[in-house]
């Protein structure tokens, strides 16, 4: 009996060897998977920011064909790192997927633009005779020295009198630069097979863009501003 006895707490003992060991491999399993999975979440962040690099490389680069290239790299990295990220359960795939919207096409993207703006020169023009008569309608209640003179049809005949000078000189500098520089208004103009203003500007960096695109603006600003000094 006693023999017996001593065998089951041998037994026991073994046991019990058995199952702490078994804890200490699901300890070592479990490290094992989290040390993989941060490593996995490492990955993705250095992928995203590779992916961002190659499109900040791609925005300065100059040539057409190395700028596709870039991005085309940056897209293929993008989509591993959105793989890795599904994979280890930091994004849903539902969450990557584009979902499809309204787009207009571009050829009716001009039409729209231009209808656009009529519409809304359309519907200022009808609020200015609108509020002229609703001025004539108090100038009735009041006293003469009270009056409020409204605009009329004479302030549109200075308002397009303006424009029509803005244009008329807009092609005078046309005219000018083609009799005496030719060949700035070649460059001007992107009519020519060489290298010309809009070719060119492509090539700039992000921030020559900028900087040339505000300058533009706020000459156009500038020369809008004189217009209106101009007296019928």
């Amino acid at each position: 009996m006693q023999e017996i006895l001593t065998e089951e707490q041998e037994l026991q003992a073994q046991l019990d060897a058995i199952n702490v060991r078994k804890g200490q491999i699901a300890a070592e399993k479990a490290a094992a998977a989290d040390a993989e999975r941060n490593r996995q979440i490492a990955i993705h962040q250095e992928l995203l920011q590779d992916a961002k690099n190659l499109r900040a490389e791609a925005g300065q680069a100059t040539d057409q064909q190395t700028k596709l290239m870039l991005l085309t790299q940056a897209a293929d990295v993008t989509a591993e790192a959105n793989r890795l990220a599904v994979e280890l359960g930091l994004v849903k795939a539902e969450e990557l997927e584009e979902k499809p919207g309204f787009t207009v096409p571009e050829k009716a993207r001009p039409f729209l633009w231009f209808g656009g703006i009529v519409g809304i020169l359309g519907y200022l023009y009808a609020r200015f005779f609108g509020l002229k008569d609703v001025i004539e309608a108090i100038n009735a209640k009041v006293e003469p020295f009270s009056q409020v003179r409204p605009y009329g049809l004479d302030s549109i005949q200075k308002l397009v009198f303006e424009k029509y000078s803005l244009g008329m000189d807009t092609v005078a500098v046309f005219v000018l630069l083609g009799v005496f520089v030719p060949v700035v208004l070649g460059y001007v103009l992107p009519f020519g097979k060489g290298n010309n203003f809009q070719t060119e500007f492509k090539t700039l960096t992000p921030w020559q863009r900028v900087l040339t695109s505000v300058l533009l603006l706020l000459g156009l600003f500038l020369l809008v501003g004189l217009s209106h000094l101009v007296k019928a």
